[in-house]
């Protein structure tokens, strides 16, 4: 019999194997939570790189060049 979890944004029943929701997505475990944190953290360091390239203004540039600072350092 295979173990079961509740999952806590739909709350489906789901294979305790799982590290994500099949129907919602939502990460079941801290390891596809910190998965998940670092796949958001890389979506908004893409971002961040395609807005810097569009930018003309000095303080923005700066913010945006901060931001990024930042993004790397925390993967």
């Amino acid at each position: 019999m295979d173990i079961k979890l509740k999952c806590t944004k739909c709350f489906r029943d789901v294979e305790s194997s799982f590290l994500f929701c099949p129907y919602c997505g939502e990460p079941l475990s801290d390891l596809s939570k910190e998965l998940k944190s670092k796949q958001d953290a890389v979506a908004q360091l893409k971002m961040l790189l395609f807005l810097i390239k569009k930018v003309e203004d000095e303080k923005t540039l700066n913010l945006l060049e901060r931001l990024i600072t930042k993004y790397k350092r925390d993967l």
